[in-house]
Parts: C-alpha cells; sequence; structure tokens
C-alpha cells in the first residue's frame, strides 16, 4: 500500500493574490475533533502542558523524553506526528474587585507595572498525530467529500469509519502512554478549528464551528493574502521563517529549552514522518554502506588498483559515522528506537520588515546556542512555511533522518509552569475565581500564585533573614482582601505588619502590652464550651507541670457546670478557683488544681492577662496579634493565650 503521496504547491496555490484558505489541506472537522484533509488523511490534535525544567530533576526530564521515544516509535509508515508551539502576548490581568482602599491602590499599582513594565506571553503547546490511508482507501475517502469523475459512486461508508475509529484507538493508546508523565487534554472540534486557524493567521483568536455544517473548514479560516516575498508576508505582516538544517553531535532531553525565554512571540513546529521498522532500517543501511564507501577517496582506490599496493590511510569521519550507523542498526534490532523524517521551522511576524529580521536574527542566535544549526528560509519560505500546518505531511520535504530517541530529546519537553489562571475553589466559595496573587517569572511568562490546592491551603514559606518572607506574607494578606467576606488574621512578632494593617483600618492587638486582657470562661452556655474550658483549664495546669488525673478532670468539671449557672461577668478564673476549692490530692492533700491556677488569677504573674471580667478583644476584618511581648513572658502564657486567641478566631 502506497503511503506518500506528492504535494503539489501550484494545485491551491495562485502566486498573485493567493489567500490563506486556498492554501488550507483541511476540509471537514468531525464532531469529535478529528479533521479530514483535502487528501483525506486523519489529523488528531491534542493540548499538552510539558513538566517545569527549573523544577524537575533531570531524572524525570530524561524519563519523559524515554517515553515520547517509546511511544512515537510504535508509529509506522503513513503516520506523522507534530509538535506545535505558540507563544503568544498575554498582557491581560485577572481583574479584581477591592472594597478596601489599601487594597486597591496597591492593585492598582500592581496591575500598571504588569502591563507597561514588560511584555508578557503565554505558550500554548499542541501534539498532532496525523494517518495518511493508504492510496486505495483514500481514493473512496476523497471521493465522499469531493467529487470526482474516475472515481465510483458506491463508496464504502463502513470502511472509512472503520478506519477513523483505527485512527481514534491508535491515537488514545499513544496519548494513554504518555498520559503517566504528561497531562493530555483532547481537542473538540471548536477547539480544533482554533488550532488550525491560529496556524494560519497572524492574530489569534477562538473560533467556533458552524452548528449546522462541518464541511469546508478552508472557508472558515481568515482570508487574508499571502505574498511569497522575502519575508513571506501574511496580511500586512512579514513573516520571516527560521529552519533548523543539522543537529549537533549529541543531544539532551529538553535542549530548546531556551527557547522559553524569548522575549518576543514566535510559533514553533516540529514534524517528524515516521518509518516502520523495515524502511528505517533500509535507509540506515543506506547511511551505512555510503559512509562504508567514503573510508577512502576515489584516488586512493584507483592507486590501490593500479599499484596493487592498499592504502593504511582512512577518513575517519567516514569510519565514525559507519560506527554511528552500526550502533543505529543494534539500537534498531534491539527495538530501542525507530527513524523518520525530520523538519522543524520557527516563524515570528512584524508589520515593520526590518523589525521582522531582526526578530528572526533574535530566535536564530537562541536556537544557535542550543548548538543547531539554522537557515532564514528565502525562495523556500513559502514551502516552509506550509509544512508547519497541522497535518501536512508533504511540504517541504527534508531528508533529515533523526531517531525517535533523538526526537524525544528536540521536541517541546519543557515549559515554565504558570499556575492556575482561574481558581476554581474560590469561584465555588466566593463567587471571584481570580487568582491569589499575579506574579511574574525571568521567562516573561506571567505565575498565577494560589495557596490553595482544592480545598487545602496548608503553605510554608522558609528563608533566611532579610529575603523578603515578611513582604511576601503582607503581599499574600492584601491581596486576600480581594475575595469577598474574606478575613486576615495576622500572628506577628516585631510588628512586621503593623503599617499595612493601619494602611488598611485594621485592629492591632498587642497581649501584655496594650490593655487588653482575656476572659476564656465567659462562653459556657453551650455543651461544646463547656468542654473546651475544661480543655483550657487543665492546659493551664499542664503549662505548670501538674499531671491531670481522672479526679481532676473530674473536679474542674463539676466546677465549670456550676460556673455557667452563673451570669457572664462572674465566670472568671477567680470565681472557678472558688469552685474547686474542695478538690486535695489523695495522696499529698493538697489541692493541686488550685496550685496550678495560681499564676493566672488576678494575683498571678499573669493574672492581669487570663483573669478579666469581660472580653475587651474584638476582632474584624482585619486583625494582627502582635505576639513579641507575650512571647517574651516566661513560657507559662503562650500556649493558653494561643489556645484562647485560636478558639476566638474559630468562632469570629
Amino acid at each position: 500500500m502506497k503511503y506518500r503521496k506528492s504535494f503539489n504547491v501550484k494545485k491551491y496555490f495562485k502566486p498573485i493574490g493567493a489567500t490563506v484558505n486556498e492554501l488550507c489541506p483541511w476540509e471537514i472537522i468531525l464532531n469529535d475533533g478529528i479533521c479530514i484533509s483535502k487528501n483525506a488523511d486523519l489529523i488528531k490534535a491534542f493540548r499538552y502542558t510539558p513538566p517545569d525544567l527549573g523544577s524537575s530533576s533531570a531524572h524525570k526530564i530524561a524519563s519523559v523524553a524515554a517515553s515520547f521515544n517509546r511511544s512515537v516509535m510504535q508509529l509506522g509508515s503513513g503516520w506523522g506526528i507534530q509538535f506545535e508551539v505558540q507563544r503568544i502576548l498575554n498582557n491581560e490581568y485577572p481583574s479584581s474587585n477591592y472594597d478596601n482602599a489599601a487594597g486597591f491602590v496597591i492593585e492598582n499599582q500592581r496591575e500598571m507595572r504588569f502591563l507597561f513594565e514588560e511584555a508578557h506571553f503565554e505558550n500554548r503547546y499542541y501534539i498532532i498525530l496525523t494517518y495518511s490511508l493508504p492510496s486505495d482507501i483514500e481514493a473512496k475517502t476523497s471521493s465522499f467529500f469531493m467529487k470526482k469523475t474516475n472515481i465510483k459512486k458506491n463508496v464504502e461508508i463502513g470502511l472509512i469509519e472503520a478506519e477513523i475509529k483505527n485512527f481514534t484507538m491508535q491515537c488514545e493508546k499513544l496519548i494513554a502512554s504518555l498520559s503517566h508523565v504528561i497531562t493530555f487534554h483532547d481537542l473538540n472540534k471548536d477547539e480544533m478549528l482554533t488550532l488550525l486557524h491560529n496556524t494560519m493567521n497572524i492574530q489569534t483568536q477562538d473560533v467556533k464551528m458552524p452548528t449546522d455544517c462541518n464541511l469546508f473548514v478552508d472557508q472558515l479560516i481568515a482570508n487574508e493574502t499571502i505574498e511569497t516575498s522575502i519575508p513571506l508576508k501574511i496580511g500586512t505582516h512579514y513573516v520571516p521563517v527560521l529552519a533548523i538544517h543539522s543537529f549537533p553531535s549529541a543531544t539532551l532531553p529538553a535542549m530548546f529549552d531556551a527557547l522559553n525565554a524569548s522575549k518576543i512571540p514566535y510559533r514553533w513546529s516540529s514534524r517528524f514522518v515516521c518509518y516502520d521498522k523495515e524502511l528505517a532500517q533500509k535507509t540506515v543501511e543506506k547511511y551505512q554502506k555510503k559512509f562504508h564507501g567514503a573510508r577512502k577517496s576515489i584516488g586512493q582506490l584507483v592507486t590501490e588498483m593500479t599499484m596493487n599496493v592498499e592504502s593504511t590511510r582512512f577518513d575517519t569521519g567516514a569510519i565514525a559515522k559507519e560506527g554511528e550507523a552500526n550502533e543505529a542498526l543494534s539500537a534498531l534490532a534491539l527495538n530501542e528506537l525507530s527513524f523518520g523524517e525530520y523538519s522543524a521551522n520557527i516563524i515570528v511576524w512584524d508589520e515593520d520588515k526590518d523589525v521582522a529580521i531582526d526578530k528572526i536574527k533574535y530566535i536564530a542566535n537562541l536556537v544557535s546556542s542550543c548548538q543547531f544549526a539554522v537557515k532564514e528560509e528565502t525562495f523556500n519560505a513559502l514551502y516552509a512555511f506550509l509544512s508547519m500546518q497541522p497535518g501536512n505531511l508533504y511540504a517541504n520535504i527534508r531528508n533529515m533522518i533523526v531517531s525517535t530517541q533523538n526526537l524525544s530529546h528536540v521536541i517541546p519537553l519543557s515549559s515554565v509552569w504558570s499556575g492556575h489562571r482561574s481558581n476554581a475553589f474560590m469561584k465555588k466559595i466566593c463567587g471571584i475565581d481570580s487568582p491569589h496573587v499575579v506574579c511574574a517569572t525571568n521567562y516573561g511568562i506571567p505565575f498565577f500564585l494560589n495557596l490553595n490546592v482544592g480545598d487545602v491551603g496548608h503553605t510554608w514559606i522558609s528563608g533566611p533573614t532579610g529575603a523578603g518572607k515578611s513582604t511576601l506574607l503582607a503581599l499574600l494578606e492584601i491581596q486576600w482582601l480581594k475575595y469577598p467576606n474574606s478575613r486576615v488574621i495576622i500572628f506577628d512578632k516585631d510588628k512586621s505588619a503593623r503599617t499595612l494593617t493601619i494602611a488598611t483600618g485594621g485592629i492591632y492587638i498587642e497581649p501584655g502590652k496594650d490593655e487588653i486582657a482575656f476572659q476564656p470562661l465567659a462562653d459556657l452556655d453551650s455543651a461544646e464550651e463547656r468542654r473546651w474550658a475544661v480543655e483550657f483549664i487543665e492546659c493551664l495546669l499542664t503549662e505548670q507541670k501538674i499531671e491531670v488525673s481522672a479526679k481532676m478532670r473530674g473536679a474542674i468539671n463539676d466546677a465549670i457546670q456550676l460556673l455557667s449557672t452563673k451570669e457572664v461577668k462572674a465566670r472568671t478564673l477567680s470565681s472557678f478557683a472558688q469552685y474547686c476549692n474542695g478538690y486535695a490530692n489523695t495522696v499529698t492533700g493538697d489541692n493541686d488544681i488550685l496550685e496550678g491556677i495560681n499564676p493566672y488569677l488576678l494575683d498571678g504573674q499573669y493574672g492581669n492577662l487570663f483573669d478579666a471580667d469581660e472580653n475587651n478583644l474584638s476582632l474584624t476584618r482585619w486583625t494582627m496579634f502582635e505576639m513579641g511581648t507575650l512571647m517574651n513572658m516566661a513560657g507559662g502564657a503562650v500556649a493558653p493565650a494561643l489556645m484562647f486567641l485560636f478558639h476566638e478566631i474559630e468562632k469570629y
């Protein structure tokens, strides 16, 4: 069965006044997102997110590359795989509504800096699988969509459906083999049309398929004109095309990570036309014979034949390449890799020709820094651009044979993690899905910081003195006010958040210094509160190194029950002490309860803090507790104070 079909651009392209849709190879998009081309090729696309190279180990990146190698080598002749990266400008700042003046001013300044200080980008990664139907099935499939006089009218629809089903299964199998290392999203028909549109137009946008017809996809793509000038021109934009021409002597996973640091938008497409094992072996053997024959020059061979003397001089480069071919044959025999035809192109654009040329030189320098040879396309620019179309396996065929292992090293396999732009959990609980904090990275890609993973928001921040921990905490606190009905409770030391608290109109509380006193036993009206009161008394005793026995716990509970019958103002620790007078240790005869709580009574060391007859503690939307003075007290005050404060916060 013949798979490869010739690509005659003249069939679709008029040199003068040609439009984009005339060069589009796509005909129909099915409801499940599969696209069928005018050549009856089946095309399926997935969006994926590569791992963040900065936070991933070398072992993980190598593991992902190895998984791609194993998966791609399962594809045989007739298959093509493309990797698409669209780096687009995205200076959109997520909107927020603040009802706090300080929060509004700070957010406004951050938004202005985000919008005007530097460009920000978004990277979109796609993997596109294409299957070229065998010639006989291709003819029948094409005739189903386009009138062909040399094809019988009786089209075997069942055969076409079977091929589509088999194609879908193969795509799902390949994606499933990679899903343990990378997350994929299957493009639906609208997303597929958007991908096709954005690969043929400079201005990216979301487009939708008509509800009444899935045909004539090429007519839904924009109608910009293409000029085969140097550089290529699409609409009003000049579009230089950069081609990768050769590989370095050795490759490593994620070799093109430098492109993630680009300061300009670009589109990068890598295409790999797969070989089956038989074709791969024939191709490598051809190169093996070529290099074997190149070990000696023609002059040496003639001399050997005429003089009957064997030359001892060899071309060491040819010997090395022959050795590489032998190693490739061994790896091929052991099913460690396969081979195919590779091509890769990068485009940039600008309405100013000189600026566009400067941009492509900038990208060329980035790629060259990765040790790859590049060349800006001139007369071949149109064919190179068409080879970047999803599913186009025929335009700009390059005789660059690479292994699937090398391919796994040069595909877009690293990214900069940008967090989640939409916070689904916050949307659920308060109706606002804005990220907690909008940040930036060294790569120009915004980072959307959300402390929560689902409904869990535990966070640990550590760093040396002066590194900015307090500043980061202050930013997290003020940005939290963007969410309706949000609260900020700060436990601080050395007043790092005091200025921000004053600016927001919050409450500043410094236990142990201000006229702040607690009445821990004030609320005893419910069984739950009485249980907490018993635990609080036990905490006081524990801080004084007194072991609480079952008898003591019973006496404490009885005293709490009796105290709960009194008015709120009388529910003090001193009153509690009076109701415990009847308790005595069976061994020593001492009242261990009174001994333990004595430091917390009015005349005790901490009495002014814990033995008040009212709570003058007022909690608001923003409350700061300065713990410096309290922590400088003896250790017996800190734990009970925190226990009481946490309990009050939970009730607020």
